[in-house]
């Protein structure tokens, strides 16, 4: 019985060593788990240094992040980009995204909110 106690005790410890591993491994990603977030595909023709969990801003608060990047080889002129982007965030029809780069060379992508507010995507 006092050896299964102690077996128990180091499976427990491995549970929560993979737990905090898998956590820890999507925190590092930019991912948060914990909060709510919609899910859109912009297209660009020209991503020049964009990578999976870049920024999303609009208005100069950060919004979302590049979730994943897909390269369509049999219509290479479109590359489509997931993103995340917090479900607070509405975003009116006709808002586009444009690829910025600041001073520093970070890229980032921008959300051009349309002022036009009746309908949202």
């Amino acid at each position: 019985m006092r050896n299964h106690i102690q077996e128990i005790k180091i499976a427990l410890v491995a549970v929560a060593g993979l737990v905090a591993l898998f956590f820890g491994m999507k925190f590092l990603k930019g991912s948060n788990l914990l909060s709510s977030s919609d899910t859109y595909y912009f297209v660009f023709n020209d991503i020049s240094g964009l990578t999976e969990s870049s920024p999303i801003f609009a208005a100069g608060y950060q919004v979302g992040r590049i979730k994943k990047i897909y390269f369509d080889y049999s219509h290479a002129e479109e590359i489509k980009v997931l993103a995340e982007v917090d479900r607070k965030m509405k975003i009116p029809v006709g808002s586009t995204a444009s690829i910025r780069r600041d001073v520093l060379g970070n890229i980032k992508v921008t959300l051009n909110i349309s002022p036009h507010r009746g309908q949202y995507v």
